[in-house]
């Protein structure tokens, strides 16, 4: 579908807010309080589905994802990302200790990414769900797949607008199963979303459960405020992102245009704090960079995004060591 993007990584003044889940994108807990020791289960019904969970190992660079949108005329500021997911044979005391992620605008790994990248950590915490995964039969002493929610913090907030968006993302712990992310369940449904799932070097593709080749959807939740009003959405220039902020190796750049506008008409460049450019690409060719800033001395930088009138976007990078 068609959309309108926006993404800044600020809070606007003179907006309206309240904290609120913004997406909790479907349940997972099918039976509550009936699970081991009175928690939840999230119970697989074995005569209409046969997979417990579905991979996103780190060790194995397998990735799921699923998608969201945001409504028309609604501005998300986004605080955390929530994920869920086991390691059979863990007790409720989480052994996961990595996430990392993209969010994508609609095109799910072929488009352009808002934020996110493999090579860091982006590990928050994480805590016990008060859920099992189970069979139906065997709620109450099915103990062995406890369900972590582990999360990233935004810092700073991360602002999307109106349209729809993948975040797709993989988990590591210290056990040697897993990790698995349980679907969302509810009793009595078959078919549930259109989550995908990505294995090693190969293609994303529609995630299905193995007994009926059912679809799949899978639980996550992002939390922050949100926003009807104040934000220009005729700019060209929809994102500019640069991240992570401070960097200390490489800083990933995402850059998305109105429908129509042509990236070559932008540069993008690095300036220190004399003044001296010390990065430049010139006609743009893609929305994404990455930027090796193992060469610069510390300090902090101000990056810019010009055409042909002069500076469209522009914002302040701090480089550490």
């Amino acid at each position: 579908m068609k959309k309108s993007t926006l993404f800044i990584a600020a809070l606007v003044a003179g907006m309206t807010m309240s904290a609120q889940v913004l997406i909790n994108n479907g349940p997972f807990v099918s039976h509550p309080g009936q699970g081991p020791g009175g928690a939840d289960a999230s119970a697989l019904d074995t005569a209409t589905h046969s997979t417990y969970g579905f991979g996103h190992q780190l060790a194995n660079f397998n990735r799921v994802a699923d998608d969201f949108t945001i409504p028309a005329n609604t501005y998300w500021f986004i605080d955390s990302l929530i994920v869920y997911g086991y390691q059979t044979g863990s007790s409720t005391t989480s052994t996961m200790t990595h996430i990392d992620f993209f969010i994508w605008d609609a095109n799910l790994g072929t488009g352009t990414v808002l934020y996110g990248d493999t090579a860091s950590n982006l590990f928050d915490g994480s805590t016990f769900s008060n859920c099992y995964r189970t069979r139906t039969f065997d709620l109450a002493t099915a103990n062995t797949r406890p369900i972590m929610r582990t999360v990233h913090k935004f810092s700073p907030q991360l602002m999307l607008g109106p349209g729809t968006y993948w975040v797709d993302w993989r988990c590591g712990g210290t056990l040697a199963s897993g990790p698995w992310a349980n679907p969302v369940t509810i009793p009595s449904q078959v078919n549930m979303g259109n989550a995908q799932q990505k294995i090693g070097a190969g293609a994303f593709a529609a995630l299905a459960d193995a007994k009926l080749n059912s679809t799949v959807a899978l639980p996550f939740q992002l939390k922050g405020t949100v926003s009807a009003a104040g934000i220009d959405e005729n700019s060209v220039v929809l994102n500019m992102n640069v991240w992570p902020n401070p960097v200390t190796e490489v800083a990933n750049v995402g850059i998305l245009l109105a429908n129509g506008a042509n990236l070559t008409d932008y540069s993008f460049s690095l300036v220190d704090v004399l003044g001296k450019e010390v990065y430049n690409v010139a006609n743009l060719t893609s929305g994404n960079l990455q930027i090796n800033c193992t060469e610069f001395p510390a300090g902090v930088y101000m990056y810019r995004l010009t055409d042909a009138n002069g500076t469209v976007k522009s914002g302040k990078i701090n480089v550490v060591k």
